[in-house]
């Protein structure tokens, strides 16, 4: 077999059901889902809170967007994707 590669990045419809969000010019994976429940909801929320409350730090599922620390900004990102009702597409 040879090597493969495949741009998630260039079309909504390059994911399953164009279930992408397009941020800064590239389709981009919707996050939030600390619990890994299939969607972004009120659970993620709190969970994401929580840390963010308590000034939770490390690698841990809270910390959306990887800079070590529970806050404000993983609980917007959060938020936001709960609003709209993120849940993951399945065939």
């Amino acid at each position: 077999g040879g090597t493969y590669n495949y741009d998630f990045t260039i079309s909504a419809a390059q994911a399953y059901g164009n279930n992408l969000i397009l941020k800064s010019g590239r389709y981009c994976n919707y996050s939030g889902d600390v619990n890994q429940s299939g969607e972004v909801n009120l659970t993620d929320l709190i969970s994401v809170n929580n840390s963010s409350a308590v000034f939770q730090s490390g690698y841990i599922p809270e910390d959306i967007n990887g800079d070590n620390f529970a806050d404000l900004t993983d609980l917007t990102v959060v938020y936001n994707n709960a609003s709209v009702f993120v849940v993951k597409i399945t065939p």
